[in-house]
């Protein structure tokens, strides 16, 4: 029996859908292509500009409306590193889809997977895509409890991880992406508010769309009172 030529390696995963896609292709087949083009260049960039200098930039591909980042470790010890990293990408791809007005939701997970210019494959593309699709339900990237408990992300609570991770009522945690690390985020805050109305109006008799777009109206509510302290706080030790 010939050795098998592929093999999967460790990898922290995180998948991402963007919600609201299918229709968007129907109404504007072109207009669609190049927005979810210029998000994803948009955040390879954004990620290099920010991290490049301390993390590995992760891998990212992207077929239909969906979007998996990848990040291997090779040692247990790289795995905080390379959840870190995957998360950041997460955050700033929400970022950049919520700029054009689209909604994204995810899962981040980790186990083997395998990747090239053919396929994508493993356990951990397949419970990131189950988190996404049967326990984020709103447009968040949540994390996977065991993950959580293995990086002690809970437990151990430190600067990054009260950056880029939070914890929801239902007691998921899930990727925070309005954080001090995005530029100009108060007028960024305000204008979502805009696109937030304006979507609930559009959407009014659409119960699952207006439910998504709630839960990011009570997050950016819950969120701008302390935003605005940490940018008033930088501003006065500047």
């Amino acid at each position: 029996m010939s050795k098998p030529e592929y093999k999967t390696q460790n990898h922290i995963i995180g998948f991402i859908d963007i919600l609201g896609s299918s229709e968007a292709i129907k109404t504007d087949a072109v207009g669609s292509l190049n927005i979810v083009h210029s998000a994803y260049q948009n955040s390879l960039d954004m990620f290099q500009n920010l991290f490049g200098r301390h993390y590995v930039q992760p891998s990212v591909k992207i077929f239909s409306d969906n979007i998996v980042v990848a990040v291997p470790y090779i040692k247990e010890r790289f795995k905080r590193s390379a959840f870190f990293a995957v998360a950041m990408m997460s955050a700033i791809i929400q970022v950049e889809f919520l700029k054009k007005g689209w909604l994204t939701r995810g899962g981040i997970s980790s186990g083997s997977f395998f990747s090239d210019e053919v396929m994508v494959w493993g356990t951990a593309l397949v419970n990131a895509y189950k988190l996404e699709s049967t326990v984020a339900v709103y447009p968040r990237v949540v994390i996977d409890a065991t993950l959580v408990g293995e990086l002690k992300l809970a437990l151990q609570p430190d600067s990054h991880c009260t950056t880029w991770l939070r914890q929801d009522k239902d007691g998921l945690f899930y990727v925070e992406y309005l954080n001090r690390c995005l530029k100009h985020l108060e007028f960024f805050v305000l204008g979502l508010f805009q696109i937030v109305e304006k979507n609930l109006v559009r959407y009014h008799e659409n119960i699952n769309i207006c439910q998504k777009w709630l839960w990011l109206s009570s997050y950016l509510k819950e969120r701008l009172p302390e935003l605005r302290e940490n940018i008033e706080n930088c501003d006065e030790q500047e």
